[in-house]
């Protein structure tokens, strides 16, 4: 071993997940490691909540400091992008106090996650640039009288639930375009994939199917825009928006591993994994991957990544003893709860995949959106709020 660092890269779900388990680990087992997360953003964005921002003014509660996420002084979190890596060094892409540009460790865990249009993610990475950003979308979407959404996967049907549930079809029309046959996601039940096409229908949104919208060339894809004119679609329809929404198009942010391993990631751009959370590359068995970027044929939720960081930790605990590790990682059920406002929406629940309706989705997440949890993670109050977006015992399991 070259030194006592564990490096998470990441800061997200899994990242913090797996930071605050495994210094509860290092401390049970009286190891001497120091756990160093490295997050490109200065702040935690909890983006389940992100299309409500859209509407609402609760940029201030979605993003958490990372000041409380270690108990203990000598771990720490540093804001920067890892570059690349070598067997124990990781590169960075700017100076950081005490280590330069590049940091030794002993074991890495890569949980960078993916990459998505906002509101979703966040194209920037300061607090106050987050802030500006979320109120410059939210005031384009206030003034805007025609929004066009591209994508009907989960975030387009929450993006549309959000507006629709702030402004009448009187005060703002609302078009939504889908690739697919129908809206929902690839996991969605029927029964669930109704109920949308009925909220759809009963709030006027028009939905177009089985077609795709052709993109102006400067159109960003990360963004919403305001078009210089009329979007066309491939099958000929015209659409006369006053601002665009992207609601597609998940991106692995693996670029940095495929720099420095280009065999250990996939052509989707997803890292291979062996079962026991290891990258799948031998020399590198103190390389674990977990959360979004891992190559695991399951759904990306941040549900998942709690099952992840267990096995995780049992990977890294043999390693510790020096042992092989033996614990795999199986997916489970899925399970998806998709909002359609603060009243409204559908999901599946895992528990012979029984399908709910507006009640137990508002209940578990509707209302609350679970910003209390992320903040609870950080080990930290979220500001006080006068919307209903508060803890809700019935939530956790859904989180």
């Amino acid at each position: 071993m070259t030194n006592l660092n564990i490096v998470i890269v990441g800061g997200g779900f899994a990242g913090v997940r797996m930071a605050t388990a495994l210094e509860s680990t290092i401390e049970k087992t009286k190891e001497k490691y120091t756990i160093i997360l490295v997050e490109k953003k200065s702040h935690f964005y909890h983006s389940i909540a992100g299309p409500r921002s859209t509407v609402d003014e609760i940029e201030e509660r979605l993003l958490v400091p990372y000041t409380n996420l270690f108990k203990n002084k000598r771990n720490q979190v540093i804001q920067a992008s890892a570059i690349r890596f070598e067997e124990h060094k990781l590169y960075l892409d700017k100076d950081v106090k005490n280590y330069g540009t590049s940091i030794d460790f002993a074991y890495l865990i890569i949980a960078s996650g993916t990459d998505y249009a906002a509101p979703s993610k966040m194209p920037v990475v300061n607090y106050e640039d987050c802030l500006s950003y979320i109120r410059t979308a939210r005031k384009q979407i206030t003034n805007a009288e025609s929004i066009l959404i591209i994508g009907g996967g989960p975030v387009g049907v929450e993006l549309v639930g959000e507006i629709r549930d702030k402004f009448s079809p009187k005060q703002k029309k609302i078009t939504l375009v889908h690739s697919g046959g129908s809206v929902g996601g690839h996991i969605m039940p029927q029964k669930s994939k109704n109920k949308v096409l009925s909220l759809f229908k009963e709030s006027q949104v028009n939905l177009i199917l089985n077609d795709r919208v052709i993109l102006p060339e400067s159109a960003p894809l990360s963004t919403a825009f305001i078009p210089d004119e009329p979007i066309k679609t491939e099958k000929g329809e015209t659409i006369n928006a006053d601002l665009v929404l992207i609601a597609y198009g998940s991106k692995p942010q693996s670029g940095w591993v495929k720099s420095s391993f280009p065999d250990t990631v996939s052509k989707e751009g997803y890292i291979d994994v062996k079962p026991t959370l290891q990258i799948n590359k031998a020399g590198l068995e103190h390389v674990l991957v977990l959360g979004d970027v891992a190559d695991l044929k399951e759904t990306k939720m941040a549900y998942r990544t709690e099952p992840h960081v267990a096995v995780a930790i049992q990977t890294i605990k043999s390693l510790f003893e020096g042992k092989k590790p033996t614990k795999e990682y199986k997916s489970g059920p899925n399970m998806m709860v998709v909002t359609y406002g603060k009243y409204h929406g559908t999901g599946m629940l895992p528990i012979f995949n029984i399908t709910v309706g507006d009640r137990v989705t508002s209940l578990v997440k509707g209302k609350t959106l679970f910003i209390d949890k992320s903040w609870a993670s950080l080990n930290l109050t979220p500001p006080s709020s006068n919307s209903n977006d508060g803890k809700d015992e019935d939530e956790d399991e859904f989180y």
